[in-house]
């Protein structure tokens, strides 16, 4: 019964992730709007572990940590054997943003690095802990392995800035 509960739970939130790419993407009045309902579906179900990474994940982009770093202690917690690798490289990642947001871009380093063929935005939050910590170039050199195509509009204000040796 939780399997089914969790399937549509996450298909949901594939929906209102959809949705809002869909109009032009996620603005901070959306932003806001997920946690509200993510919240309220975690208050219903409190063991939806996905919903708690996304939770974090929507807080984090909120910066509102402290909502982000008690997602994740509960994702956490919910942890099992029988997780996915999505779901666990999700948290993972996650976990890594945290770290940098909070000021640890070594953990976030320790983190993010076994997670760096994941997906793009994974190298580009890694370069970002490399530059807190003021290895530029070894940021840069991450930035540049992504393909340009594949960079966000900040990842590239941010490889050119690191280029041009500010």
């Amino acid at each position: 019964m939780a399997r089914i509960r969790d399937f549509f739970l996450n298909c949901w939130a594939q929906f209102l992730v959809l949705q809002s790419r869909g109009s032009g993407g996620l603005d901070a009045s959306r932003v806001f709007g997920f946690i509200e309902v993510l919240r309220s579906a975690l208050r219903r179900y409190p063991t939806w572990r996905d919903g708690h990474i996304r939770l974090a994940r929507y807080a984090i982009t909120c910066e509102n940590l402290p909502l982000a770093q008690s997602s994740v202690l509960a994702a956490q917690a919910l942890g099992s054997e029988d997780d996915d690798h999505r779901t666990s490289g999700e948290l993972a990642f996650v976990r890594g943003i945290l770290a940098l947001r909070l000021g640890y871009p070594e953990r976030a380093i320790a983190i993010l690095t076994p997670l760096v063929d994941f997906h793009p935005e994974v190298k580009e939050e890694l370069a970002a802990a490399y530059a807190a910590t003021g290895d530029r170039e070894k940021a840069l050199s991450i930035l540049k392995s992504i393909p340009i195509q594949e960079l966000s509009a900040a990842a590239r204000v941010t490889m050119e800035f690191l280029d041009s040796g500010h």
